[in-house]
């Protein structure tokens, strides 16, 4: 009896874990739609090579307080290009 009760506890857990991954997938899926349909008119797809036309109306990076306060600070580290800094200097 209480094999068919943990049998029972781990089939619902699954089927629950399931219902989280497959909403998170559809929530994304949505959102994607929405960001592609806005951002179309501006953008073409030929063979692979996309090309990307600003707004008439767009700013440059600079005028909006720099690449830093307008995309955050950079979390990208990559160990190797610091050992090859350090040869070059």
């Amino acid at each position: 009896m209480n094999t068919k009760k943990l049998l029972e506890e781990a089939a619902v857990e699954a089927y629950r874990a399931g219902t989280q991954q497959r909403r998170a997938r559809q929530h994304v899926k949505n959102e994607l739609d929405k960001i592609s349909a806005s951002v179309r008119p501006n953008v073409t797809d030929n063979g692979g090579v996309v090309t990307v036309q600003k707004p008439a109306d767009a700013k440059p990076v600079s005028s909006l307080g720099g690449a830093t306060k307008v995309f955050g600070t950079s979390r990208i580290s990559i160990p190797e290009s610091r050992h090859y800094a350090k040869r070059s200097r």
